[in-house]
């Protein structure tokens, strides 16, 4: 999706069969946590910017004493419009999450709209709908993911209201 952070953490998890990346992100995250799941400690990240990942979702690594533009980082289909959606509808983002949009608009935790998303499945960087102790929407724990707008990638199917 675009974040960036310094990995902290390869390997196999209590709670995924997959491998996984754990990375420290350079800018808080409403999906961030301090790098321990379930009381399980995998690395040691500032609250808020623990986020685990595919290995197959890094598009690039940056050499911090050689960085690229960002803009090197995004192919031409990064800059086409995303999917208009509107809550009820089923939804897949870019990093592959699929879900149903719960809610939509401004949030206290960034400038940008976000998305909030309930999941098929939990996921491990899954909330409540709840971050910094706001109440965004509700479902079950790790259920509920928060993306900016321009992280949808394709709209699945249309049930939200007209």
């Amino acid at each position: 999706n675009g974040d960036t952070g310094v990995i902290q953490f390869i390997g196999k998890t209590a709670f995924s069969h997959d491998k996984l990346i754990g990375l420290e992100l350079d800018v808080w995250s409403p999906n961030g946590h301090n790098g321990t799941y379930r009381d399980t400690p995998y690395f040691d990240a500032r609250a808020g910017h623990g986020f685990f990942v595919r290995p197959d979702l890094i598009i690039a690594k940056i050499d911090p004493n050689n960085p690229m533009p960002l803009s090197t980082l995004y192919d031409k289909h990064e800059h086409i419009r995303p999917p208009t959606v509107k809550k009820s509808d089923r939804i897949r983002l870019k990093n592959g999450l699929v879900g149903v949009v719960k809610f939509k608009g401004e949030v206290d935790f960034s400038q940008n709209r976000y998305i909030g998303m309930e999941l098929e499945s939990k996921h491990y960087n899954g909330t409540d709908g709840t971050v910094n102790g706001k109440k965004y929407f509700n479902v079950r724990k790790h259920r509920g993911y928060f993306a900016k707008e321009t992280e949808v990638a394709r709209l699945l199917t249309s049930l939200g209201a007209k």
